[in-house]
């Protein structure tokens, strides 16, 4: 008997404790992944793959949502059932009312007084009889209360940097700065100034990834999506190349936006690791040599692999020409 109840209290705690650590990780812990959130995110992106036709983009565009409120129902499920294992082995010092006439025993009045301890209900038809309990039942009231305030102000925070995060991407993209033709008049007119701008728009892109992976499973059109912002700066550092001018300036601003969309790529290649592709992924280009020929190599095979994952459009970039820097 001992035993069980040990076991019992121990595995109610465990529960307890891992939602707590996913929420905190969650809302509160910038670039860390909450294990929880992110295997409900994952799941349901390879459920919503199994879609077909048109129906398809409309599921990939609802897992981000779908995966927030299957979180949160997740958490609030292991807290009722965590906490109605500490109450298990102690439902002999639960008092009922009188207006009770068959009030249930065992594993049934711990989950009743876990449901309305957590929701906190107080119907009055229950009490905990003992100081231990009763300081539970107050704890699990705390608990739920802070995961719905904790909902209450992520969602807001999240949609208003998905808001931002699109509107970047769209202002890049709209350039069409993924075009080296394009890219270089633009430069033409005040590279520096357009350089440090994207660059901006990479570092945020980044930042916000990392605070909210979740982000990742928001399905925008192709325009206002990471791969659209990752092409686009990588156009720009190319055509900023071109020609050669030995401005320290300009060149202070390239090797920033240069180190910005590689710390971007790596952030991408973190998420995209272990998911599935719909095509065989594409060779990025031929063996190249030069270091920078060989950062957009890596940079075009991660953006590629992100892209096939979110099935965006594949569009190839040309690889640099032999000896540009």
């Amino acid at each position: 008997m001992l035993a069980v109840t040990a076991l019992s209290v121990v595995a109610g705690g465990a529960l307890i404790v891992f939602v707590g650590v996913d929420v905190f990780l969650t809302s509160l812990a910038p670039t860390a992944r909450a294990p929880l959130n992110e295997l409900v995110s994952r799941a349901l992106w390879r459920i919503a793959r199994l879609a077909r036709g048109r129906a398809r983009p409309r599921a990939l565009r609802n897992v981000g949502p779908l995966s927030i409120v299957v979180t949160v129902f997740i958490w609030l499920a292991l807290l009722w059932l965590g906490y109605a294992l500490l109450y298990a082995p102690f439902t002999d010092a639960l008092a009922w009312s009188s207006d009770v006439p068959d009030p249930p025993a065992g594993p049934a009045a711990a989950l009743y007084l876990s449901g309305t301890s957590l929701t906190t209900l107080g119907f009055g038809d229950v009490v905990a009889a003992s100081a231990p309990l009763r300081t539970l039942t107050v704890m699990e009231a705390a608990a739920g209360l802070g995961i719905i305030t904790a909902t209450l102000g992520y969602l807001p925070a999240i949609y208003t940097i998905i808001s931002e995060v699109r509107s970047a991407n769209q202002r890049v993209s709209d350039l069409q700065v993924d075009r080296i033709e394009a890219a270089a008049p633009l430069l033409a007119a005040d590279a520096p100034r357009l350089l440090d701008d994207v660059r901006r728009d990479v570092v945020n892109a980044r930042q916000h990834f990392l605070r909210f992976p979740v982000l990742h499973y928001f399905h925008p059109p192709y325009d206002e999506s990471v791969v659209a912002l990752a092409r686009g700066a990588r156009g720009l550092w190319l055509a900023s190349a071109e020609p050669a001018t030995g401005d320290p300036v300009l060149d202070r601003h390239r090797q920033a936006l240069e180190r910005a969309v590689d710390r971007l790529v790596d952030a991408l290649a973190q998420h995209a690791a272990g998911l599935p592709v719909s095509q065989p992924q594409r060779p990025a280009a031929e063996s190249l040599d030069g270091a920078a020929r060989r950062r957009v190599l890596r940079w075009d095979e991660v953006v590629n692999r992100y892209a096939d994952v979110h099935e965006y459009p594949h569009r190839r970039q040309p690889a640099p020409a032999e000896g540009q820097r």
